[in-house]
């Protein structure tokens, strides 16, 4: 069995909270709203999940640290 389980309902949680906030946000806050923007939440990231690839994970952080602050560094300069 895997070690890691991922709760079958939400594949991706925050984004599933994320869409309904929007959800909510853009249309008025009525219940068929609610439950619309629910159905979606729940429903768009089943779709989306065999889409999805694995989240790189960092070897060095703080090489990427470096690099970010090389990227923000040039854009400063090109900036100006």
């Amino acid at each position: 069995m895997d070690k890691v389980r991922k709760f079958i309902w939400f594949p991706t949680p925050y984004y599933s909270i994320l869409l309904w906030l929007v959800w909510q946000i853009l249309h008025d806050f009525s219940r068929g709203h609610m439950v619309l923007g629910a159905v979606f939440a729940i429903v768009i990231p089943w779709i989306v999940a065999p889409l999805s690839e694995k989240e790189p994970v960092a070897k060095k952080p703080l090489k990427v640290l470096t690099y970010v602050f090389r990227l923000l560094f040039d854009i400063n300069e090109v900036a100006k």
